[in-house]
């Protein structure tokens, strides 16, 4: 009879990466930039801002795709390791039945 070996070491492994990826990114902090963009609004003498803003809302999209592809990267992670072992446990079930004459 074969046994049926599970990596749980890397199914905890990509179980965990998948939640730290998805609370660094509900964890996104999103700031008040609209008394920056209210400042730099043409008119007001602090065009200036604009720069800063254009800079911080690049920033905030550059983190958030960072944040997204990283927990894309964990749930790939973890749907391959999940594959693995339904593949394990098929192999397993026939194991089981060709050895009690079952399954040719």
């Amino acid at each position: 009879m074969t046994d049926l070996i599970i990596n749980g070491a890397a199914l905890s492994r990509a179980r965990n990466e998948l939640s730290v990826s998805a609370e660094d990114l509900c964890a996104l902090q999103v700031p008040d930039l609209g008394e920056m963009v209210l400042a730099a609004a043409p008119g007001s003498g602090m065009e200036v801002n604009y720069a800063r803003v254009r800079d911080a809302l690049m920033e905030l999209t550059r983190e958030a795709a960072a944040r997204l592809v990283e927990t894309a990267d964990a749930i790939a992670a973890f749907e391959s390791d999940m594959e693995t072992t339904d593949a394990q446990i098929e192999g397993h079930g026939r194991g089981l039945l060709q050895s009690i004459g079952g399954e040719r």
